[in-house]
């Protein structure tokens, strides 16, 4: 099993994967390719083990932007959710 340490280690020294639609050649082929990337992390996932962590360490971000424009545009059954 592997440490904490090392596990935070692996997450420092990769980039993020980006799969996206233009890139892969249509819907169909872009969930394929997030399938395929998220069962090669399985493994190093279930090593891992959740902590107790204080709230303090918690951190929320929201994606600013895209969703603003669109706000008045969403049925209204979304338009309280933000």
């Amino acid at each position: 099993m592997a440490t904490h340490a090392s596990a935070a280690a692996r997450r420092r020294s990769r980039s993020p994967l980006v799969i996206n639609i233009q890139d892969c050649g249509g819907i169909a082929k872009t969930v394929e390719a997030g399938v395929k990337a998220v069962t090669k992390l399985l493994g190093a996932a279930n090593e891992l083990r959740r902590t107790r962590q204080p709230v303090s360490k918690l951190i929320v971000a929201e994606n600013c932007g895209g969703s603003e424009a669109k706000r008045d545009q969403d049925p209204p059954a979304f338009r309280g959710a933000w």
